[in-house]
C-alpha cells in the first residue's frame, strides 16, 4: 500500500532574503554564527576565455565555466574572482558563472565586456562593478569582438538563438545581423584590423562566412574547406594582422585551413585535429598557435616553397609544419590563448587544469593558478582514519589533500576520464578507494596513487553513487543513473544488477543502515526504495519523492532517515514508512546535499543551489543560513570532520571547495 506523504512543516519560513553576490548571514533568530567560509582549493578549473589589458599587460582577465570572471594584476601570479558590484538583471543569473567570451576596449582598457549564459555584462572600471547590457533575444554568447576603429561598436555571436548581434553605442542597444546567416550558429568572429568593415564568422557545421559591409549582409566563404563530419565543424578563425588577406580557420575534425586571398579559397595548412582555438603571434606573424584537445601546437613556417621558371614565380603550398610546444601541456585540452603586445607573455586556458603561462625566455610553460578557484566539485570524502586526508571528485579529475585542504594534488594515474563524481573509502583499509568517474568505476589500493577499472558486469558507465558495506567491505553497491543498482561481493572484481522491485532505475543516491547492513535505501529520480535483504528485493517506500539527491541515516537511531529532494529536505522517523517536511527556514528548497555532524545527529548542514549553506541544531525543525563568505554558486557537495566543533567542507559548482569550522 502506498503511504501518504504528510508534507507539514515544523517551524516556519523566514522572510525571503534579497540576492547578493556574497551571501550574508541572515539577521535575527535565524543567524547562527558569524564565522566566514574560506576557499580551500583545489586551484584549477575550466578556463575558456582570456584577455590581456593592452595598456598594462600585467592585467589579465579569465573567463571560466562556473567560476565567473577572474583578474590578475601581476601577470598571472595571483588571481581574484570579480564577483562584487553586480547589478541584478532578470535575464541573467547574477553574478553569471559561465563566461565563454571576453573583450577589452583598446581605447579605454577599463571597459570590459563578458559574454555569459543569459547575455552580456559590462564593466567600466576594470571589473570592479558590472552591469547587464544585453537584450532578451541574446541567450548564450560564445563570441565577442570590438571594432578597433570605433570601440563603441561590438559584435556578439549567440550560439543558442543562432544569431549575430551588433551594438553601436557600447552595448546599450542591439540589432540583429542575420542577412545570409539563416540558421547559422556563430562560434567565433574576427574583424579585419586594416579594413574594419570586413568581418569573418566561423559557424559550427556551416563553415566560414564573410561580410564586407560591417555585418549588414553575409556570403559563404568556404571554397576548399571540406564539409564537416559528424564531429567536425569550424570552431575558430584568426587573421594575420600584418597581411589581412591571410586568414586561418580550424575544423574540429578536418584540420587547419589557410586562405591567402581574403577567404575566396582555402587550402589545408595542417592535419591537426580537434583544434579549438587559433592565435597569430602579433610580433612575428609567421608563428601560429593551435590549441587542441591534446595540447598546444606551434607553426613557425608557412609551408610554401618558391621556384622561378622562365621568369615566373611558382608557389607550392606543402602545408605548415607543427610541433607541440611543451610537455607540460601535452594532454591539456586548450580552450583559450592570449598573446601580449610584445609576445613575451602568452597564456593558455585549459578545460580542467586552469591557466598556463610561457616563461619570459620562451623555454617553458607552467601553471599559474593561485586564486583560480574555478573547479566544479561533485563530491568530497574525508578519510575516516585521518581527518586531514580529503578526496575531492571534480570535473577536472580527482584531487587529494593530506593537510586539511591547504594544498591539493591531482591523483589521476590510470583514469581514462577527466570527470569524477564520487569516492567511497574502505574503512578497514583506507588505502582502498572506489571512484565513480565518467566511464565507470575505478579502484585504487594505494590511496589514489594509481587506479584500475573494475567495470566487469556494469552495463553502463553512468555511476552516480557508491556505498560500501563497512561490516563486510568486499560488498559494494553502485547506483547507476540509468540502469539501477549493481552489487559486487568481491571488492569490485565483478558486478551484478540487483533491481528486483526497483521500478525506477535512475538511481541518484544510496545509503546503508550502519547497524544492519542488509537494509539499503536507494534514492531515484522518482521515489525512494528500500531493501532489507542486501538488495535482492526492493520496495518503494516513498513514491512521491522527486529527484532524491542524498540520503542520510542517523547512526544513533537508524529508523531516522533524511532525504534530500528537489522539493527540500524530508525526514522519516520509522525507517522510511512515512515522511515529513523538515525544511523550516530554508529559503531555497532546491537543496543539493546534506551532511550530519558526526558528533551530534541533531546538527545537519544543507547545501542549496542559490542560497548557500543552512544549518539545523534540532534535527530539521528549524534551519538558519550560515553562508557568510559563500560565493553565488550552487553547493554541490558537503562533508564534515568527525570531531566536535569540526570543519565542514562545501564543494561548489565552479568555485572549488570552501571550509568553515563550526
Amino acid at each position: 500500500m502506498r503511504n501518504k506523504l504528510h508534507r507539514f512543516l515544523i517551524g516556519c519560513f523566514t522572510p525571503a532574503l534579497l540576492l547578493s553576490v556574497i551571501l550574508p548571514e541572515p539577521q535575527g533568530m535565524a543567524q547562527i554564527r558569524s564565522d566566514v567560509w574560506t576557499n580551500a582549493g583545489p586551484q584549477a578549473g575550466h578556463v575558456q576565455a582570456l584577455a590581456i589589458d593592452p595598456s598594462n599587460p600585467q592585467n589579465v582577465y579569465a573567463g571560466t565555466d562556473g567560476g565567473g570572471v577572474l583578474k590578475s594584476t601581476n601577470g598571472g601570479a595571483v588571481w581574484a574572482t570579480l564577483d562584487t558590484g553586480y547589478t541584478e538583471h532578470t535575464s541573467l543569473a547574477f553574478p553569471p558563472r559561465n563566461i565563454p567570451a571576453l573583450a577589452i576596449d583598446h581605447s579605454n582598457s577599463n571597459i570590459i565586456y563578458a559574454g555569459a549564459d543569459g547575455g552580456i555584462i559590462k564593466s567600466t572600471n576594470g571589473g570592479q562593478r558590472w552591469i547587464a547590457i544585453s537584450i532578451p533575444l541574446i541567450a548564450a554568447v560564445d563570441s565577442l569582438v570590438i571594432d578597433p576603429s570605433n570601440t563603441r561598436t561590438i559584435y556578439a555571436g549567440d550560439h543558442e538563438t543562432a544569431g549575430l548581434f551588433k551594438s553601436m553605442d557600447g552595448g546599450m542597444s542591439w540589432s540583429t545581423l542575420n542577412n545570409g546567416l539563416l540558421g547559422v550558429h556563430p562560434i567565433a568572429i574576427a574583424i579585419d584590423p586594416a579594413k574594419t568593415s570586413t568581418l569573418y564568422l566561423a559557424a559550427d557545421k556551416a563553415g566560414i562566412f564573410k561580410s564586407t559591409n560591417s555585418g549588414a549582409s553575409w556570403t559563404a566563404a568556404k571554397t576548399g574547406i571540406k564539409e564537416p563530419s559528424e564531429f567536425g565543424g569550424i570552431r575558430c578563425v584568426a587573421i594575420d594582422p600584418s597581411n589581412t588577406s591571410t586568414i586561418y580557420a580550424a575544423d574540429y575534425a578536418g584540420g587547419v585551413f589557410e586562405s591567402v586571398n581574403g577567404g575566396e579559397s582555402w587550402a589545408a595548412a595542417s592535419t591537426l585535429t580537434r583544434v579549438r582555438i587559433l592565435a597569430v603571434d602579433p610580433s612575428d606573424t609567421k608563428i601560429i598557435y593551435a590549441g587542441t584537445r591534446e595540447g598546444l601546437f606551434k607553426s613557425v613556417n608557412d609551408g610554401r616553397t618558391r621556384t622561378v621558371t622562365n621568369g615566373q614565380t611558382r608557389i607550392l603550398n606543402k602545408g605548415r609544419t607543427w610541433k607541440e610546444v611543451s610537455s607540460a601541456l601535452e594532454d591539456a585540452d586548450i580552450r583559450a590563448i592570449a598573446i601580449g603586445p610584445s609576445s613575451e607573455s602568452i597564456y593558455v586556458g585549459t578545460d580542467k587544469d586552469g591557466v598556463f603561462k610561457r616563461s619570459s625566455d620562451g623555454a617553458s610553460w607552467s601553471a599559474v593558478n593561485t586564486g583560480v578557484n574555478a573547479t566544479v566539485v561533485d563530491g568530497i570524502t574525508i578519510d575516516p582514519s585521518n581527518a586531514s586526508r580529503i578526496y575531492a571528485t571534480t570535473w577536472s579529475g580527482i584531487f587529494k589533500s593530506v593537510n586539511a585542504g591547504a594544498t591539493w594534488t591531482g591523483i589521476n594515474s590510470g583514469l581514462r576520464a577527466s570527470s569524477a563524481y564520487r569516492i567511497a573509502i574502505d574503512s578497514s583499509n583506507t588505502n582502498v578507494l572506489y571512484a565513480a568517474v565518467s566511464d565507470g568505476i575505478f579502484k585504487s589500493t594505494n590511496g589514489g596513487a594509481s587506479w584500475s577499472p573494475v567495470n566487469s558486469g556494469l552495463t553502463t558507465p553512468s555511476i552516480s553513487a557508491i556505498a560500501i558495506d563497512q561490516s563486510k567491505p568486499n560488498i559494494i553497491y553502485a547506483g547507476d543513473s540509468r540502469s539501477g543498482v549493481f552489487k559486487s561481493t568481491n571488492s569490485g572484481e565483478s558486478w551484478i544488477a540487483v533491481n528486483t522491485g526497483l521500478t525506477h532505475t535512475s538511481v541518484r543516491s544510496l545509503a546503508i543502515d550502519p547497524s544492519y547492513s542488509k537494509t539499503i535505501y536507494a534514492g531515484t529520480y522518482r521515489g525512494i526504495f528500500k531493501s532489507v535483504d542486501s538488495g535482492a528485493n526492493w520496495i518503494e517506500v516513498w513514491p512521491e519523492a522527486s529527484e532524491v539527491r542524498a540520503l542520510v541515516i542517523d547512526p544513533s537511531n537508524t529508523n531516522i532517515i533524511y532525504g534530500v529532494t528537489s522539493d527540500g529536505v524530508f525526514k522519516s522517523y520509522d525507517g522510511g514508512a512515512n515522511w515529513v517536511g523538515a525544511f523550516g527556514g530554508i529559503t531555497d528548497l532546491n537543496v543539493h546535499n546534506l551532511v550530519m555532524d558526526p558528533s551530534d545527529p541533531n546538527i545537519l548542514y544543507a547545501g542549496t543551489a542559490d542560497r548557500g549553506v543552512f544549518q539545523t541544531l534540532d534535527g530539521g525543525r528549524m534551519w538558519g543560513q550560515v553562508s557568510y563568505g559563500v560565493p553565488m554558486a550552487p553547493i554541490t557537495a558537503l562533508a564534515m570532520t568527525p570531531s566536535r566543533n569540526g570543519i565542514v567542507y562545501a564543494g561548489t559548482h565552479g568555485g572549488g571547495i570552501l571550509k568553515r569550522r563550526f
